[in-house]
């Protein structure tokens, strides 16, 4: 089997993102036997155009930080995402993602791809983890020092990744928040994902233990997401772009966070954007079989 590859750019601000999908085909190219159709491949950008305006412009641009950033698709082994860090090993930063992960059921394309908004949650991680000064950072013990019960509620959320850090936590809640708050979609479906004696990971819960364990959450499941998504909202990458407000020194919210309901965070400059959905006409520029 070989591929095509065909190419888009997203433009987040002044930043270009090159957007790759490998199309795949069996035997030669010549005989036009393709696995992915070109409808395939044009859902396939749309999905990721879609999921990217709902993205604040600021964090999208991360993937710009080097010339290898991009989103590719491809036949990535063994989950449906990845990412690497920015400043990372080549190549990087980048999201690698599978074919599967655009499969919402026997074939049908979500209209937001979960797999995308969790890998982005890793890149904003991950930049905020390269940015500190001193030794490296990353958001989720950000969180556990300046909230420490945001931070075990975050270390509540059921995940089945194979990436056994805190990290993954954040990249689900992060990803939870554009896919459900930011789209206008009740908070409380998520409230069956509270799992209340939090992550069996041993850096996770040694992470929750710090951060009060059960003891430091809100009575209701509800009020265990609307926490999350308060925290996240106190980390730096939201914090920088205007979208939420650091806690005072004391961990309480200072005055004009978005609190304790984190749902209605207010920003000066980000809302999402429709555009390019839709978009028709060629597929890209086809290079030489992969």
């Amino acid at each position: 089997m070989g591929t095509i590859r065909h190419e888009r750019v997203y433009s987040a601000g002044s930043a270009r993102i090159p957007i790759q999908i490998d199309q795949r085909y069996y035997g030669r190219e010549a005989d036009g036997r393709f696995q992915d159709t070109d409808a395939d491949v044009q859902l396939w950008f749309q999905s990721i155009m879609d999921t990217l305006n709902h993205l604040p412009p600021e964090h999208v641009a991360l993937l710009a930080a080097s010339p290898e950033g991009n989103i590719r698709v491809w036949g990535r082994p063994g989950s449906g995402g990845g990412a690497e860090p920015v400043g990372g090993i080549a190549p990087a930063p980048h999201i690698w993602l599978n074919y599967d992960c655009f499969r919402a059921g026997r074939g049908a394309v979500a209209e937001i791809n979960s797999s995308l908004l969790h890998e982005m949650g890793h890149q904003v991680d991950f930049w905020q983890q390269n940015r500190g000064v001193g030794r490296p950072r990353n958001c989720m013990y950000q969180v556990a020092v300046q909230n420490p019960a945001g931070c075990a509620a975050m270390l509540t959320r059921r995940h089945g990744s194979s990436t056994r850090t805190p990290n993954e936590h954040f990249a689900y809640v992060y990803a939870d928040y554009f896919n459900f708050v930011r789209r206008g979609r009740p908070t409380t479906g998520l409230a069956g994902e509270v799992n209340r004696d939090g992550c069996t990971v041993e850096a996770c819960a040694s992470l929750f233990r710090r951060c009060g364990g059960q003891a430091g959450l809100p009575a209701s499941n509800r009020e265990v997401v609307e926490l999350r998504y308060s925290a996240l909202l106190q980390t730096e990458p939201f914090v920088s772009i205007g979208m939420g407000t650091a806690p005072a020194p004391s961990g309480q919210p200072a005055s004009g966070s978005p609190g304790g309901s984190g749902v209605a965070p207010t920003s000066s400059s980000y809302v999402p954007r429709e555009g390019p959905r839709g978009q028709t006409g060629p597929l890209g520029l086809r290079q030489r079989p992969a």
